[in-house]
């Protein structure tokens, strides 16, 4: 059984998540784990450094995070619970024990206090809770869900799949420290969510992963997805498949301030037709910007005129559009379209000049046009042209998936790092690489390459120490995103 792109993903970081953080801290040796009767009915990995619950029953849970704490100093890579015996994380329910990573699946848990991570707020790296029965339930006075992330001063993925949420909130990822926030990684799959507030993701210059797949959303408001950060480089994968969107669930308006290249999946909805007035502006804003549609519900009539007759600007950036009579709306000939009106074929050719106009503009913009916003230049090179991006590393920009970021801010594909070449100007990409490293990067090429079931395993073949050197190569393909 294969998994998806962004389980992939997921799956490969937090491997290297775990080969980075269990290498550093199995040398570090800085925490001890108790006995194994002062801790029931949970368990310390002293090697992995993790600390493992499984119960159908209520237990002390102080009692046992007091048992395992020895130093104001020690941070574990996670806490493992599956199941949790618990409804609720209450207010300082870890007890002030600290961790890189929270993870509770099958369990009941529906509801987190927003001081349920008082205390270790500045350690969480990633909080993953899949199937469980969190909700938008709040208690008054208290705050919700979403008020329990927001102060997670370094929080970068977020997990929250097969679970109860009806709705984003407005705001809900709006953090509230004074950093920017380092969110990129965003899993709201397999709710029932129905609305998206406004301005609900608008602080995360960082996000590259949005899934709200397999929900019941049936309308996307205007500033759903509006990014007040400035223009990125980074291209934002987003999923909106498996829900009930039709052609008129999206508002005018909607993608206006995306700000960043887009790559949307939209499978397995009910859209008949792509509306002019809310994909055109969008597909014409940047050329990088794509569009995965199988298995709708098309109706290719004249609809798609405006669509075929930019098949050239087009044909690459949106797939999967399949007629009612299951044939690719690229395959039909102009003589399909020839009893459309002569009204709006006229709008389309008026319009031909300033379509011309506006694409060379986004040829330019992602070709070697500046953005200028903060004071930072971002210089585009086109993928088509040599497959390098310029950013600017100071400024906490990343790479694309599948790419290395040299120091001095180029990204160049993950293959040509350890090839014997010097691809970046310091030649930082030939760094720490002996055969022991080039096995790493290539099982992790291979990985990204071709996604299996078997990954995790395939990954976690790789059976010999880690020196330092080779703890560095592997932070350098884990796409810059720094989760230990």
């Amino acid at each position: 059984m294969s998994v998806t792109r962004f389980e992939c993903n997921l799956l490969v970081l937090l491997s290297l998540w775990s080969f980075t953080s269990e290498s550093t801290v199995a040398a570090a040796a800085s925490n001890k784990c108790p006995s194994i009767t002062a801790i029931k009915p949970c368990k310390c990995d002293q090697l992995k450094q993790r600390v493992i619950c499984s119960s159908s029953k209520k237990f002390d849970s102080s009692k046992v995070f007091k048992s395992i704490k020895t130093n104001d100093r020690n941070v574990f890579v996670e806490f493992y619970a599956n199941p949790l015996p618990f409804f609720t994380l209450d207010e300082h329910f870890f007890d002030g024990l600290r961790f890189r990573r929270i993870s509770i699946v099958n369990s009941d848990l529906f509801y987190i206090d927003p001081n349920a991570f008082k205390d270790i707020e500045t350690t969480i790296r990633a909080l993953i809770f899949t199937n469980n029965k969190l909700s938008n339930f709040m208690i008054p006075g208290r705050g919700d869900l979403f008020d329990a992330f927001r102060y997670i001063s370094d929080l970068r993925v977020i997990v929250l799949h097969s679970n109860q949420l009806t709705e984003i909130p407005s705001n809900a990822f709006v953090p509230s420290h004074q950093q920017p926030s380092k969110l990129w990684f965003i899993d709201l799959s397999k709710n029932v969510i129905t609305t998206i507030g406004e301005n609900a993701f608008a602080s995360l210059e960082h996000l590259t992963y949005l899934d709200l797949s397999n929900n019941r959303l049936k309308y996307l408001k205007r500033n759903s997805f509006a990014m007040i950060s400035r223009k990125v480089a980074r291209k934002l994968t987003m999923f909106i498949s498996d829900n009930a969107l039709n052609a008129n669930s999206f508002e005018i308006g909607i993608w206006t301030n995306i700000n960043r290249p887009l790559e949307l999946y939209l499978h397995r909805n009910e859209i008949t037709f792509l509306n002019r007035s809310i994909f055109e502006p969008l597909l014409l804003s940047d050329i990088r910007h794509s569009f995965e549609l199988e298995e709708n519900l098309f109706a290719c009539d004249c609809k798609f005129k405006w669509i075929f007759d930019r098949q050239t600007l087009f044909k690459q950036r949106l797939k999967g559009i399949t007629c009612h009579r299951n044939e690719d709306v690229w395959n039909l000939n102009a003589s399909f379209f020839r009893n459309c009106s002569s009204l709006e074929y006229k709008a389309n050719i008026e319009s031909d000049a300033s379509v011309a106009k506006e694409a060379n503009v986004s040829r330019e913009m992602a070709s070697s046009e500046t953005y200028h916003s903060n004071h930072t230049e971002v210089k585009m090179k086109s993928f088509a042209e040599n497959e390098i991006l310029t950013g600017d590393m100071q400024e906490g920009r990343y790479c694309p998936v599948g790419f290395y970021h040299c120091q001095h801010g180029a990204c160049i594909p993950l293959s040509y790092v350890c090839n014997s070449k010097s691809e970046c100007i310091h030649g930082d990409d030939e760094d720490y690489c002996d055969r022991k490293n080039q096995a790493v990067k290539e099982v992790l090429l291979s990985l990204l390459l071709a996604c299996s079931a078997n990954a995790s395993s395939a990954l976690r073949s790789i059976n010999f120490n880690f020196n330092n050197d080779t703890i560095k190569l592997i932070k350098k393909l884990s796409f810059d995103i720094e989760l230990t």
